[in-house]
């Protein structure tokens, strides 16, 4: 027979057992991975293990000076107290229950408690026994992970684009509102999988279901990118979308879904046709204008011409037989004549420019500057004007226009200077990577408002009168229409009475100008 002996002599074989039975529970309770407790039956801790010392921060000691009131969270008592009442009244046999303790240190933690009941030989309660995990870092886990679909679920409800979600095999699992809108159907039909009637925009070839942009990347693992599509709605409404579909890929490779987008072009097709239309009306028209600016303003030169020339022979044979009224009379006819042929031979130059007549060649931007300042030197040496010009490029134009273009801002730069100050004037220029060239006109004038900036290009408007400063209102529209006709951009920067910086792109010709 197995005995135990002591120096007290030896234990029989019945109790040796007890006393192993004792000793392996001890060491299961102490060394179980996880939290165990034995408590009272008004919840004071009877005995407690190392692993629910460590999840609750307090050592087996202190923890049996409390009850499990004192450290768990007050939101979570009342569903404690009425679970464990109804254990003791025996409606239920044990309970589990997610719930948070707070540690010693005040943060709080989340455990799956299964609690039941040890009852004496007689059946009575005698004691608690509570198994306790550790879930802080799953419910963490779990809470971002909703958190996240919350966050998802609300932004793909607000997208103004259809968008479905579906597993690995194409299955709908998940759409918004908009894809509902889209396909004018019933809730269910959100989850639409059944035929689709749809065509390819561009060629009108009809999809059988499993060619459906969905379908075909989930079968294939490859993407769709923006592809246009007729379709019929479940309520028989066409429309024209545009699809696009993105395989979702697992950090092993496997796709395991993808995502749908869809958005309604159907309106924004025939606004699209609309504008087309209406913008070929308006070119249609505009080359009209055009065409009947170069006509009027090229026919009326002829008579204009006649007209100023038999005024002012009048004025000079009759000059000593009308009075000073009829002297200032014939003064206003000249005058107006000759304001008259400005504004037709502007208006004619302006039509053809506008007509982007003439072939683009290599325009050495330097040689053109040298021509121009012969043909501005009187004014230059009128005005006391200074003219300063870094390297220039040779760019790919038009040479008249960009004559016109040049001479048109020198020639206000130098017009529109400064009573008592002298004008001074730098040309420069860089070029990009891309070869596109950006030249800088600048002065000291008199300056621009910045409220007029988008005026000054506009087709006879002008900011001064023509006593100040003469001129018809054209060449700075002309200079726009150039630089428009060349693929550039025209804009200016300028501050009043500290002078103006116009600046324009154009293309170079990929060419050295004369001086390189």
């Amino acid at each position: 027979m197995n005995q135990l002996t002591t120096p007290q002599g030896s234990i029989p074989d019945s109790r040796f057992q007890e006393r192993l039975a004792s000793v392996q529970l001890r060491q299961i309770f102490e060394h179980a991975p996880i939290g165990m407790a034995l408590l009272d039956l008004q919840g004071n801790w009877l005995d407690v293990n190392a692993q629910f010392c460590r999840i609750v921060g307090y050592s087996r000691d202190e923890l049996l000076q409390l009850a499990f009131r004192d450290i768990t969270a007050s939101v979570d008592l009342e569903g404690d107290d009425e679970l464990l009442r109804q254990l003791l009244r025996g409606e239920i046999p044990s309970y589990q229950r997610e719930k948070r303790y707070l540690r010693k240190d005040g943060q709080p933690v989340w455990v799956e408690l299964a609690v039941s009941l040890a009852r004496d030989a007689q059946g009575e309660p005698e004691y608690l026994i509570t198994q306790i995990v550790d879930i802080n870092a799953l419910k963490l886990a779990y809470d971002t992970l909703r958190e996240r679909e919350l966050t998802l679920e609300t932004v793909l409800g607000a997208l103004p684009v259809g968008v479905r979600l579906a597993d690995a095999d194409g299955h709908v699992v998940s759409a918004n509102l908009a894809s509902l809108e889209i396909w004018c159907g019933a809730g269910g039909e959100m989850l639409h999988e059944g035929s689709y009637r749809a065509w390819d925009a561009a060629t009108g070839i009809a999809f059988s279901d499993a060619e459906w942009p969905l379908q075909r990347a989930c079968a294939t693992g490859q993407g769709v990118e923006a592809q246009l599509i007729d379709i019929l709605c479940f309520d028989d409404t066409p429309k024209t979308i545009l699809c696009s579909v993105l395989p979702i890929v697992g950090d092993d490779g496997r796709m395991f879904g993808a995502i749908e987008v869809m958005q309604d072009m159907t309106r924004w097709l025939k606004l699209e046709q609309q504008l087309m239309v209406r913008t070929r009306e308006l070119e249609s028209r505009n080359r009209e204008l055009e065409q009947f600016a170069y006509v009027a303003s090229h026919d009326l030169q002829e008579p204009l011409r006649k007209v100023s020339s038999f005024v002012q022979l009048f004025a000079k044979r009759y000059a000593g037989q009308v009075d000073e009224t009829g002297q200032s009379y014939l003064n206003f006819a000249v005058d107006g004549a000759q304001r008259m042929q400005l504004l037709i031979d502007d208006l004619l130059h302006y039509s053809r420019v506008s007509r982007g007549e003439g072939a683009q060649t290599p325009v050495d931007l330097e040689r053109v500057y040298r021509a121009l300042m012969q043909d501005l030197s009187q004014v230059i040496a009128d005005t006391g004007a200074t003219l300063e010009c870094g390297p220039l490029p040779v760019v790919l134009g038009e040479p008249g226009q960009m004559r016109a273009l040049l001479q048109n801002l020198i020639g206000n730069a130098l017009k529109y200077h400064k009573p008592g100050r002298s004008p001074h004037i730098r040309i420069s220029a860089e070029v990009d990577v891309d070869g596109v060239a950006t030249v800088h006109v600048q002065d000291n004038g008199i300056g621009i408002e910045q409220r007029f900036f988008e005026r000054i290009f506009v087709i006879f408007q002008r900011l001064h009168n023509r006593i100040e400063y003469p001129g018809s209102g054209i060449g700075l529209a002309i200079c726009k229409r150039v630089v428009e006709n060349h693929g550039g951009r025209l804009w200016l920067e300028s501050l009043p009475g500290e002078g103006s910086t116009f600046h324009f792109t154009i293309h170079t010709a990929g060419v050295e100008n004369e001086a390189g």
